[in-house]
């Protein structure tokens, strides 16, 4: 089933009263539109288990106040724009079983709000994370 994407740049005013927007597993096809970044307020965006293809769009990191994205299962492929670094508010990056290749941004703001990142992919996509592991001593 082909999207008409145009819907998502005619979303009614004010933009900034959607905070989620879950299209998971249905069977969307194409490109997805540079528009979705103008949905400034979005903290969940969710385009998974669905045919969608070409690259993430750069608008993308105009998401600022995204906690969770997930783009897993899709078939997008292209390197993972940069403008990631502006993602700060990010706690959920899903890319699992998708196409995607290059470098997640290397930004230390966003290493140290990233909670669970799921990296099961075909491409190549270089991460640099720091973990810090705390153990619980027992005394």
């Amino acid at each position: 089933m082909a999207v008409i994407w145009e819907m998502v740049s005619s979303l009614p005013a004010p933009r900034q009263i959607y905070t989620s927007l879950d299209l998971s597993k249905n069977q969307l096809s194409g490109d997805v539109p540079d528009s979705i970044g103008g949905l400034k307020s979005l903290k969940l965006l969710g385009i998974s288990y669905n045919k969608l293809s070409g690259r993430i769009p750069i608008s993308f990191g105009d998401l600022e106040s995204l906690e969770s994205l997930d783009l897993s299962h899709s078939t997008l492929s292209g390197e993972i724009p940069q403008t990631f670094e502006k993602l700060v508010q990010l706690t959920v990056l899903e890319l699992s079983d998708s196409k995607l290749k290059g470098r997640i941004p290397n930004d230390p703001r966003i290493h140290s709000t990233i909670k669970v990142l799921m990296l099961t992919i075909v491409g190549s996509v270089e991460c640099k994370f720091r973990y810090h592991v705390r153990r619980n001593r027992r005394g």
